[in-house]
C-alpha cells in the first residue's frame, strides 16, 4: 500500500527538528498500515451477523473536500462528522443472506450499528482540528487525501469498536470515555490552528502526529480486547487482549502529556507575544444589587493581575512549565478524581522570589490553553482594601463564577438570606453556597482551575467573634480546608510557607517549595536585559570592569532584591555615585527600602511620599492619579504640579501604576510588594513616623471636609463623590474602630484610640464649618437620591454622622477643651467649643442638619417624582427621631420592644449557621430609637410633620418649585390620611400643582408626572393620561417615568375592571404596547413585551403570544429568559386546572428549540424542562410525568452540545426519581444507572441515597451496601448514609451488624439537631424524626438479637423525638377530632403512627396509643390526594387495622422478620409530595405548585 502519510505538508524545519518530524511521520505511516492490514482479515468473511463498516478512501477524501469548500472553520467539524455518519450508514447496505434467521440476526446488527454512527460522526468531527494540524493541510481544502486516510482508519475502527461495546458494558463504558478524552484533546489545538504555520513550534507538530498514531493503535487494541468469535482471525489470540488494551492505553496517555506539553510550550510563546494585549482588558459589571454584592474585589483583583503580569521579563519562567510537580497537577488522571477531592499544588517561597507573577503567568496559560475551561482566580494583598479577607474571596470567585456561565446568574439570584462576614460558621455556609453548590450543580463538563495568591497575606475578621466550635481555627484554615473538597477542582496556591497553611496543604496535594536555584537563571536573564537595554549602565558596569550578571548572583534567588536595586543604580547621577553604589548595595530588602526613602529626605519630597504612601494603604479602592493629586493637595495644602511624574521618579521601585482596565491613559496606584506594605507597618522601620492607621485615617477625613466646604473646588467629580460617601467613614476609622456590621449593636462605638491634637483639632474645626454651612446641601441631596431612594438610606446617614460624631468626640474629647488652640482659625471660639460641648448628646448635629435637609428637599428641582416622594417619608422620620417630644420619655411599650431586639442580638451572636435578623431596631438598642420606630408607625401620616419640614425648610410660597414638591407630599399623606382628611390633602395638593404649573407650564416634565398621579387618586385617567403626554412632550430625552406610567395606564384602562374596564379590549391593548415599544425601548424587555404577550394569552391567542416572545428575541437577544415564558403558552392554565392535561410536548419543543438557538443558555432551559416534569410528579401524574422525561432523554441524546449531554443525566436521575415515586424499582434502577454513567462529574453524595434505596426495594443488597459505603466515603459525616448501611443490615439478616452504623447515624443527627436549635431561633427544640426512625431501627436490631431491654431503651430514647414531632396538635370536641391550625398535612399522620407504635411497644396498656392511631386515621382520611392511589389505601388500611387491634385488646406480634413491604412503601413516600388540606377551604394544598412557574 503506497504511504499517503509520506506526502505530509509539513512546514520545513531544518536540520534538527526535521528528523524528529520525519519519525513520527513515519510512526503514523506504520500504526495506519498495520490496523488496515487487520481490519481487511475482518472484511473477508461474509453471512455475519454484525455489519462491520468499510468507508473508502476515495469516499472520505470527496466528503472532506465538499466540507472544507463550503463551511466556515467553526461548523467544518460538525458538518463533516454528519457526512461520515451517511458514509458509515452506507457502507453497510443490505446484504442477500440464505436463512431467515441470518437476516433477522443481521437486521437487528444493523439497527444497532445505526446507534453507534452518531457517536462516532461526533468524535470524527472533533477529531478533524487535531487531524488537519498535524497533517499540515491548510485552513482551505489542501490534499485531501493527506487528511483523510488517518480519518478513515479511525472512522471504520471506532464504529466497529463501539458496537463491541454493546455487549462488552464495562469495558465499553471505558471506551467511550477514552473517546470522550481524545474528542477534548483534539478539540484544544483549534485556536493554535489560526496561528502561521511559520510560527509553530516544531514539538507541537511532533506531538500531534504521534498522538494520531497512539489513536490508532489504541483502537486496533480495543478491538482485540473486545473481540468475538467471528474476530479470531485476527493475528493475536484472545488470552493476550486484556495486555495489549493496557499497553495502548498507556501509550496513549502517555501522548497526550507529551501532546499537552508541547501545546503549553506554544501558549507560552504566543503569551508572550501578546502580553500587552491584556492591559486594555476589561470586566462587564452587571448592574445588579446582588452581583455589585458578589463583586467589590473584582477591580481590585483584576489590577494585581495587570500588575504581576507585567513585572515577567522576557524569557523567564519557563522553569514552571517543566515542575514535575506542576505537570502531574495540570495533566493530573482526571478519572481517578471523580471520587477524591480536589487537586492541590502549593507552592511556596520567601518574599520576593516573585510567586505573583508565577502566579498571573500560570493564570495566562491556563486561558489560552483551556478556553472552555472556569479559570477563578484572586490575588490577596496585605493592606489592600478588598484583597485581605476570606470573604472577600469568596465573593469575588463566586462573581467570575456568575461570568463563566448564565446558569450560575440564575442560580445565584435566587439565593436569599445570605451569612454576613465576620464568623467562620458564616464564612463555611457562604462558601458552601456561593462556590461548592453552584458547582457540583453547575455544568458538569468543563475543566475548574482555582489560583489563589497569597494566602499568606490574609487578614482573620473572625478573630473577634469567639465561637467556641472554631476556637482554633482561622478564617484561612476553614476555607482550605472546605475547598479542597471540591471534586476534580485543581487548585494552585502560591504563597509564603505558615504552619496554618501548612498543616492543610501538606496533607491536600502536593507541596513544591521555589528555591533560590529556581530563580537564578531567571534572574541572570533579566539582569542582562535590564543592563543591555541601559546604554548608561551598560558603560558604567564597563568602566569599573564589573559583570553585571555575576554580581547579581548575590540575590539569592529574590527578584525583588534584583529590581530594586537595578533601579537604584539606574538613578544614581555620576561614575562614582554608581560605583559607590555597588560598594554599599543593601543586603536586605529592608535596607533597599530605607535607602529608597533617604533619597527623598534629600530631594525634598518625603512629606509627598509619606501622604501618597499613607492613603493608598487605607483607601477602599486604589485611586487614579488625579483623584490621588487632589487628596494629597488637600491633605497638605499644597498642589504637586505634575503627580505622575512624582510617582514615577521616587515612587517608581515602591508603588505600581496599574492602568485603569479599560484605559491606557489613567493609572491607578497599588503598593508594589508584600515586603514593602510589611516594611511601612513596621513601626521599628528607620522612618518610624511614617505610617500610622488612625492617623492616615483621620487625615483623610479632613480632606474629604476640606474639599466639600471649598469655595472653588477642584473639579474631580470621582473625588467628590468619594469626599461626599466616604468622609464619615474616614472620621470613624480614625478611631480604631471597624465598619458596623449588619444588625450589630452600638456597644460596636465603645473603645476607640485619639488622635494626635493637631489632626483632632483641625477636624473639629472643618466639621464645625461644615456642618453649620450650606456645604452639607450636596451630601444630603446624594442620600435624597441614593439609587434605593426607597430605604432610610437618608435617615441612616443622618443617625449614623449624630452617633459617630459623638463616639469620636468621646475619644479625643482632651484636645477639644482648649479654646486657645482655635483661635487660629480665625472662628468664635466660644460657639465652637459650646458646639462641642453637645455633641455627645447628639442633638446639637441633629439640628443643623435637620433644616437644611428639608431646604434641600422643598427647594430643589428634582428629575425623579419618586425621589421626592420618598424623600418626604425620609424627612419625616428625621423629624420624629430629632423633634419629637417623646422620643426619650421612657414607656413600657418602648421597654419591652428593647427586651426583645436584645434577645435578637444575642440570638445574632449565637448563630453559627445563617444570617443574621435584623428585628425591628437593626442592633439599634437605645430608648430613643425605640421611641423612634414606635412613634413612626403612629404619626407617618400626620400633617404635623409636614408643617415642620416647611417651616425648617424656609418654605417660599411664591416658588412653583416648592409648591410642586409640597404637592408631592399632600399626595403622599393622601395615602394614609382618614376620609376627610384624605380630600383635603388630595384638593391642597391639586392647588399647589396648578400653581407650579401657572409659574412655569413649559419647564419641568416631573410637574405633569406628578399631576397625573393626584388624577389617578382621583380616579380621573383620562385627565391623567392628557397630564403625562404634555409631560412626554417636555421630556425628549425619557428622563422622567412618563412614558412607562402613561401608556401603562393606557393598558390598564383597556383591560382591568379596577380601571373602569367592564369588557377588556385586548386588541387595543396589543396596539398600545406596539407603540409603547417604539416610545419607551428601555423598558420594552422587562415590560412591554412580556405585557403583550400576557394580552394575547388572555385573548386565546398562544401563537401570537409566541410571535410576541419571538419579536422580543429579536429586538434584543439578550433577553433570552422569555423563551421559558414562551414554552409555558403551551400551558392553557384553565384547562390544566380542569384536566391536568397541557401540550407537553409542545412546551419542551420549545424549551430543545431554545437550547439550540440559545446555546448560552442551553443548560437553563432544559432545566426548565426537568424541573416541569418533577412539578407534574409531583402533582402525582406520574405516567405523564414519565413521557415528558423519556422525551427529554431522547431530545438530549440527539443533541451535540456539553449542556444536552449533562441535562440528559439529570433527565435520566428525575425518572429514576419518578419510578421510585411509582414503587417501580428494577425501572428506577435502570434510570439511575444510566444518569450515573452519563454524568461528566462525580454525582453530589445525597444522589447516591436514590441508586442505593432503589437496589435495597430490589432486593439487590450487596449493590446497595455498596452505593452507601460510595456516599460515606464522600461525606464521611453523612448520617444518612450509615443509617442506610444499618438498614440493609437489618434486612439482610445481619443486626449485630446494624448497630455500629446505626449508633454513627444517631450521634451524628443529634449532634446536627443542636446545632440546627442554636442557630435559629424558629426551631425550639433539638427533637428530629430521623433520630425517632433510627432508635427505632437500632432497637429493632436488639430485639432480633433477643436483647429486649436494650431494645425497649431505644424506644424509649425515640419517644420523646417522636413526641416532639407532633407539634400541630389535633383537639376533641365531644367525640369528633378537629385541627387546631388551618393546614394539614398528611405526614402529620405518619408522625402520630409511629408515636402509637411507640406507646404500643413501650407499654401494650397504654391507652395513648389509641388516641395516637385514632388521629392518625382521621388525617390520612382527610388528606386522600387520589382516591385509587395504592399507597394512600394501604396507608389507610394498616392505621385503621391498627387502631381495630388496639381496640380489641390485642397486642401488637413481633414479627419473625423485617417487614420489606411496608420499608418498600415508606421509600415510595419520600420520593411524593407531602400533600395536605386547608381545613377552612377544603382544598388540597402543597408548597410546591406546578402553575408558579420556574
Amino acid at each position: 500500500m503506497e504511504s499517503t502519510i509520506s506526502k505530509l505538508s509539513l512546514v520545513t524545519s531544518s536540520g534538527d527538528d526535521a528528523a524528529p518530524i520525519g519519525a513520527a511521520k513515519a510512526r503514523l505511516d506504520a500504526a495506519v498500515k498495520e490496523f488496515e492490514e487487520s481490519y481487511s482479515a475482518l472484511l473477508a468473511p461474509k453471512g455475519k451477523s454484525s455489519p462491520i463498516p468499510n468507508i473508502t478512501l476515495q469516499q472520505i477524501a470527496s466528503s472532506y473536500e465538499v466540507t472544507a469548500a463550503n463551511n466556515d472553520v467553526s461548523q467544518r467539524g460538525d458538518n463533516f462528522g454528519r457526512a461520515v455518519e451517511q458514509l458509515l450508514l452506507a457502507s453497510v447496505g443490505e446484504e442477500p443472506l440464505p436463512s431467515t434467521e441470518l437476516r433477522k440476526k443481521a437486521k437487528a446488527a444493523k439497527d444497532s450499528f445505526s446507534k453507534c454512527v452518531s457517536k462516532v460522526g461526533d468524535f470524527i468531527g472533533k477529531l478533524l482540528p487535531l487531524a488537519i494540524f498535524a497533517c499540515g493541510v491548510t485552513a482551505t481544502v489542501g490534499d485531501a487525501s493527506i487528511v483523510a486516510l488517518p480519518l478513515k482508519t479511525i472512522a471504520n475502527g471506532t464504529a466497529l469498536v463501539l458496537q463491541l461495546c454493546q455487549k462488552e458494558k464495562d469495558r465499553g463504558e471505558e471506551f467511550i470515555l477514552e473517546l470522550d478524552r481524545i474528542s477534548y484533546q483534539s478539540r484544544r489545538v483549534f485556536e493554535i490552528q489560526k496561528q502561521p504555520r511559520e510560527s509553530l513550534n516544531p514539538l507541537l507538530l511532533e506531538k500531534s502526529l504521534d498522538l494520531m498514531a497512539e489513536i490508532i493503535n489504541f483502537l486496533a487494541a480495543s478491538m482485540q480486547f473486545m473481540k468475538h468469535g467471528f474476530f479470531m482471525k485476527v493475528a493475536k489470540s484472545l488470552v493476550l487482549g486484556p495486555e495489549i488494551w493496557q499497553k495502548s492505553m498507556k501509550a496513549l496517555h502517555l501522548a497526550y502529556e507529551e501532546y499537552d506539553q508541547a501545546l503549553l510550550l506554544q501558549i507560552a510563546r504566543t503569551i508572550s507575544e501578546q502580553q500587552t494585549q491584556h492591559r486594555e482588558a476589561s470586566l462587564e459589571l452587571k448592574d445588579d444589587a446582588f452581583f455589585g454584592w458578589l463583586s467589590p474585589s473584582v477591580w481590585e483583583v483584576e489590577a494585581q493581575v495587570l500588575a504581576n503580569r507585567s513585572q515577567r521579563a522576557e524569557g523567564t519562567l519557563g522553569w514552571v512549565l517543566k515542575l514535575e510537580e506542576f505537570r502531574k497537577w495540570r495533566v493530573g488522571n482526571l478519572e481517578n478524581s471523580k471520587s477524591t477531592p480536589a487537586q492541590t499544588l502549593w507552592l511556596n517561597g520567601l518574599p520576593g522570589t516573585g510567586k505573583s507573577t508565577i502566579s498571573a503567568y500560570i493564570y495566562d496559560l491556563l486561558l489560552h490553553q483551556y478556553p472552555d475551561a472556569t479559570i477563578l482566580h484572586f490575588f490577596c494583598k496585605s493592606g489592600t482594601p478588598g484583597l485581605t479577607t476570606a470573604h472577600n474571596i469568596v465573593r469575588t470567585l463566586c462573581y467570575q463564577l456568575t461570568q463563566k456561565d448564565s446558569f450560575y446568574q440564575r442560580y445565584l439570584q435566587k439565593k436569599e438570606n445570605l451569612p454576613s462576614p465576620g464568623r467562620l460558621e458564616n464564612l463555611i455556609l457562604l462558601f458552601n453556597t456561593l462556590i461548592k453548590d453552584p458547582i457540583s450543580k453547575g455544568p458538569q463538563e468543563s475543566d475548574v482551575f482555582i489560583l489563589l495568591d497569597g494566602l499568606d497575606e490574609l487578614e482573620d475578621t473572625s478573630s473577634q467573634a469567639g465561637q467556641p466550635s472554631y476556637a482554633s481555627k482561622t478564617e484561612i484554615e476553614a476555607l482550605l480546608e472546605e475547598l479542597v473538597q471540591i471534586p476534580k477542582a485543581k487548585i494552585l496556591i502560591t504563597s509564603r510557607s505558615s504552619p496554618e497553611l501548612k498543616k492543610i496543604l501538606d496533607q491536600a496535594g502536593t507541596t513544591r517549595a521555589i528555591s533560590w536555584r529556581d530563580n537564578t537563571e531567571d534572574i541572570k536573564r533579566y539582569v542582562k536585559a535590564r543592563v543591555d537595554k541601559s546604554p548608561k549602565m551598560t558603560s558604567r558596569f564597563q568602566q569599573i570592569g564589573k559583570d553585571p550578571v555575576e554580581f547579581f548572583e548575590r540575590a539569592n534567588g529574590i527578584f525583588l532584591w534584583a529590581a530594586l536595586v537595578l533601579d537604584m543604580l539606574e538613578r544614581t547621577v555620576s561614575s562614582n555615585a554608581f560605583a559607590l553604589a555597588l560598594e554599599q548595595v543593601p543586603p536586605t530588602m529592608s535596607d533597599v527600602y530605607d535607602q529608597i526613602l533617604e533619597r527623598t529626605v534629600r530631594s525634598g519630597n518625603y512629606a509627598w511620599i509619606k501622604e501618597i504612601l499613607g492613603w493608598t494603604l487605607i483607601l477602599p479602592s486604589p485611586f487614579a492619579i488625579q483623584q490621588m493629586k487632589t487628596a494629597v493637595d488637600l491633605s497638605l495644602n499644597d498642589e504637586v504640579y505634575d503627580m505622575e511624574d512624582l510617582l514615577r521618579s521616587e515612587c517608581g521601585s515602591l508603588l505600581d501604576l496599574v492602568p485603569v482596565l479599560g484605559s491606557n491613559q489613567d493609572f491607578e496606584i497599588h503598593i508594589g510588594h508584600e515586603t514593602f506594605q510589611a516594611y511601612l507597618m513596621n513601626p521599628t522601620n528607620s522612618h518610624g513616623d511614617l505610617f500610622n492607621s488612625n492617623i492616615a485615617h483621620g487625615k483623610a477625613a479632613l480632606a474629604c471636609l476640606r474639599y466639600l466646604i471649598a469655595e472653588k473646588p477642584v473639579k474631580d467629580e470621582k473625588f467628590k463623590l468619594y469626599a461626599i460617601t466616604r468622609w464619615r467613614w474616614h472620621l470613624r476609622a480614625s478611631m480604631g474602630l471597624k465598619e458596623r456590621g449588619f444588625a450589630d449593636p452600638l456597644a460596636a462605638l465603645e473603645g476607640g484610640s485619639p488622635l494626635p491634637s493637631d489632626v483632632a483639632q483641625e477636624i473639629v474645626v472643618t466639621l464645625y464649618q461644615f456642618l453649620r454651612s450650606s456645604k452639607v446641601d450636596p451630601w444630603l441631596e446624594h442620600y435624597f437620591c441614593e439609587k434605593y431612594y426607597w430605604e432610610k438610606q437618608l435617615f441612616n446617614e443622618v443617625y449614623h454622622t449624630c452617633i459617630e460624631l459623638s463616639a469620636w468626640h468621646r475619644v479625643n474629647k482632651h484636645h477639644l477643651e482648649d479654646g486657645k488652640a482655635f483661635e487660629k482659625h480665625g472662628i468664635n471660639t466660644l460657639s465652637l467649643l459650646a458646639w462641642c460641648e453637645g455633641l455627645p448628646g447628639l442633638q446639637c448635629v441633629a439640628d443643623r442638619l435637620w433644616p437644611r435637609a428639608c431646604h434641600v428637599w422643598l427647594h430643589n428641582t428634582w428629575k425623579v417624582w419618586r425621589v421626592v416622594y420618598h424623600g418626604y417619608e425620609r424627612l419625616v422620620e428625621l423629624d420624629i427621631w430629632i423633634n419629637h417630644p417623646d422620643v426619650l420619655v421612657p414607656n413600657n411599650e418602648a421597654t419591652g420592644l428593647l427586651k426583645e431586639e436584645a434577645k435578637i442580638v444575642e440570638a445574632n451572636e449565637k448563630n453559627r449557621m445563617g444570617s443574621k435578623s435584623s428585628g425591628k431596631l437593626y442592633g439599634n438598642l437605645s430608648l430613643r430609637y425605640a421611641n423612634f420606630y414606635l412613634i413612626l408607625q403612629k404619626e407617618l401620616g400626620s400633617r404635623g410633620h409636614l408643617k415642620a419640614i416647611l417651616t425648617a425648610g424656609d418654605n417660599d410660597e411664591m416658588s412653583g418649585v416648592c409648591q410642586a414638591n409640597i404637592s408631592v407630599a399632600l399626595n403622599f399623606l393622601a395615602g394614609r390620611a382618614g376620609a376627610t382628611d384624605k380630600e383635603q390633602a388630595r384638593s391642597q395638593a391639586m392647588a399647589n400643582i396648578l400653581d407650579a404649573l401657572d409659574e412655569d407650564p413649559d419647564g419641568n416634565p416631573r410637574y405633569y408626572e406628578h399631576l397625573g398621579h393626584l388624577y389617578t387618586r382621583d380616579d380621573k385617567e383620562d385627565e391623567a393620561l392628557a397630564a403625562w403626554k404634555r409631560g412626554i412632550s417636555l421630556d425628549p430625552d425619557n428622563e422622567t417615568c412618563l412614558r412607562e406610567e402613561f401608556y401603562q395606564l393606557k393598558v390598564y384602562k383597556l383591560t382591568r375592571d379596577d380601571y373602569g374596564c367592564t369588557t377588556p379590549d385586548y386588541d387595543a391593548a396589543i396596539a398600545v404596547l406596539k407603540e409603547a415599544i417604539r416610545e419607551d425601548p428601555g423598558n420594552a424587555n422587562s415590560r412591554w413585551f412580556h405585557q403583550m404577550a400576557t394580552m394575547y394569552k388572555k385573548k386565546g391567542d398562544f401563537e401570537g403570544a409566541r410571535r410576541t416572545y419571538r419579536a422580543n428575541f429579536h429586538f434584543d437577544p439578550s433577553w433570552n429568559s422569555h423563551w421559558e415564558d414562551l414554552a409555558e403558552t403551551y400551558i392553557d392554565k384553565e384547562v390544566f386546572e380542569e384536566t391536568r392535561q397541557f401540550n407537553w410536548r409542545g412546551y419542551c419543543d420549545a424549551l430543545a428549540e431554545a437550547a439550540v438557538l440559545d446555546p448560552s443558555r442551553a443548560h437553563s432551559h432544559l432545566h426548565c424542562w426537568v424541573s416541569k416534569a418533577t412539578k407534574v410528579k409531583e402533582y402525582q401524574y406520574f405516567e405523564l410525568a414519565v413521557e415528558m422525561l423519556e422525551y427529554g432523554i431522547e431530545t438530549t441524546s440527539q443533541m451535540k452540545t456539553k449542556a444536552a449531554t449533562e441535562t440528559r443525566a439529570r433527565f435520566e436521575f428525575a425518572l429514576g426519581e419518578t419510578f421510585c415515586a411509582m414503587a417501580k424499582w428494577e425501572s428506577a434502577v435502570s434510570s439511575l444507572e444510566d444518569s450515573f454513567r452519563h454524568r461528566q462529574k462525580s454525582p453530589p453524595s445525597y444522589e447516591y441515597s436514590n441508586l442505593g434505596d432503589a437496589y435495597m426495594c430490589c432486593g439487590r443488597y450487596e449493590e446497595a451496601l455498596a452505593v452507601f459505603n460510595k456516599k460515606i466515603e464522600k461525606d464521611a459525616s453523612s448520617a444518612s448514609g450509615n443509617a442506610a448501611v444499618g438498614e440493609i443490615y437489618l434486612l439482610t439478616g445481619a443486626p449485630s451488624k446494624a448497630i455500629k452504623p446505626y449508633k454513627t447515624a444517631i450521634r451524628s443527627q443529634e449532634s446536627w439537631a443542636v446545632e440546627r436549635m442554636r442557630a435559629h431561633s424558629h426551631w425550639p427544640t433539638a427533637f428530629d424524626k430521623y433520630v425517632r426512625d433510627w432508635y427505632i431501627d437500632l432497637g429493632m436490631a436488639y430485639e432480633r438479637l433477643s436483647r429486649q431491654e436494650q431494645a425497649l431503651a431505644c424506644f424509649q430514647k425515640a419517644l420523646p423525638h417522636a413526641e416532639g414531632q407532633v407539634s400541630k396538635m389535633l383537639v376533641r370536641h365531644g367525640e369528633e377530632l378537629a385541627f387546631e391550625d388551618e393546614y394539614l398535612h398528611r405526614s402529620e399522620g405518619r408522625n402520630w403512627m409511629t408515636l402509637g407504635w411507640l406507646y404500643e411497644r413501650l407499654d401494650p396498656s397504654d391507652k395513648r396509643a389509641e388516641d395516637a392511631y385514632e388521629r392518625a386515621v382521621w388525617i390520612f382520611k382527610t388528606t386522600v390526594h387520589a382516591e385509587d392511589d395504592f399507597l394512600d389505601e394501604i396507608e389507610c388500611v394498616e392505621a385503621d387495622e391498627a387502631l381495630a387491634r388496639v381496640k380489641r385488646g390485642e397486642p401488637w406480634v413481633f414479627p419473625g422478620e423485617v417487614d420489606r413491604g411496608l420499608r418498600e412503601r415508606a421509600k415510595a413516600r419520600n420520593y411524593r409530595t407531602n400533600w395536605g388540606v386547608n381545613l377552612k377551604r377544603r382544598k388540597r394544598v402543597t408548597k410546591q405548585s406546578m402553575m408558579r412557574g420556574h
